[in-house]
């Protein structure tokens, strides 16, 4: 009967330290908004990369002036893979060289139809295809490129496909804007989630909150163990969101592979870390802001508004 007594006082001991408050609503709440934020945080870095790729696909293609020398036709190379505008992979320049004789059996393939033999000459003319940076894709920077490299000598013309670079431009940021209109959605919404299953699990300790007042505690005192117990669930949830975001992702980059398709979230390490320490940090964040201000309205809270 003694040891049966002795456990119920520790148990009510047990429930009434201070900051103990139920946790396993809490924990569930915020690994699910900080999971709802890690995967639109994977969508804008995919959108992101793959803005990124299609950029890198527009070609500029420069037409060289007829019977250029070989030395004449190496600076104009050397002159494309040290311009600033230049797309590098790998540390090389993207630029590659199809001569006159190329390009008329590439139309011959493609057509169907041997303009030489109607001509009695190839009219085509030795070319470098030129891949510039995401960054200078805009119509605005493809002009200046243009006008710039018609200048120099040994350059016949400059020719890239304006009604295509228009389309991705107008396109894409309307897809990036709209993303982020719901990642902004969710993240408010999540914000809420949060802070309500934090009060609802805080209700439980208002009357102890007042206790803590009526002997003299200062709030600072108060509300310590209730941050600190809020930032360590914070940062569990952030830490059990990642790995379920991360396996996920994972399983599916696994799945994507046969249609060789890829999410391109795991080729920077840098993105990955980022990504996992911001989960960390917002659930930990949330979680304190949300402590932080249900304790503030309870020690603000009159006695008669706590029943």
């Amino acid at each position: 009967m003694k040891s049966r007594d002795l456990s119920t006082v520790q148990a009510i001991r047990k429930k009434k330290k201070l900051g103990a408050y139920p946790s396993v609503s809490v924990v569930f709440s915020i690994t699910l908004s900080v999971l709802v934020m890690g995967v639109l945080g994977v969508l804008m870095i995919f959108y992101q990369s793959q803005s990124d790729i299609i950029k890198k696909h527009i070609t500029v293609h420069v037409y060289l002036d007829k019977e250029l020398s070989p030395e004449k036709i190496d600076s104009i190379k050397t002159l494309l893979s040290t311009q600033k505008y230049t797309l590098m992979e790998e540390g090389k320049p993207v630029i590659s060289y199809i001569n006159k004789e190329e390009a008329a059996k590439k139309f011959i393939n493609e057509t169907g139809e041997d303009f030489a033999n109607l001509l009695g000459d190839n009219p085509l003319r030795d070319a470098f295809l030129l891949n510039v940076q995401p960054q200078y894709t805009n119509a605005k920077n493809l002009r200046k490129i243009k006008n710039a490299l018609e200048e120099q000598s040994g350059i016949y013309e400059v020719v890239y496909f304006e009604n295509l670079v228009e389309n991705i431009n107008n396109i894409l940021p309307k897809i990036g804007f709209a993303l982020l209109s719901i990642a902004l959605l969710f993240v408010f919404i999540s914000i809420i989630l949060i802070h309500n299953s934090i009060r609802l699990a805080m209700y439980s300790q208002r009357f102890l909150i007042r206790s803590m007042q009526l002997i003299g505690a200062k709030p600072s005192f108060i509300r310590k163990p209730f941050l600190v117990r809020a930032v360590l669930l914070g940062l569990l949830s952030g830490v059990i969101a990642a790995f379920l975001l991360f396996v996920t992702i994972w399983g599916l980059d696994q799945y994507l592979d046969e249609f060789d398709v890829h999410l391109h979230i795991y080729h920077t390490l840098e993105v990955v870390v980022l990504l996992f320490l911001a989960m960390l940090l917002i659930g930990a964040l949330i979680g304190l802001a949300s402590t932080t201000m249900a304790v503030n309205k309870y020690l603000k809270m009159k006695l008669e508004d706590l029943y």
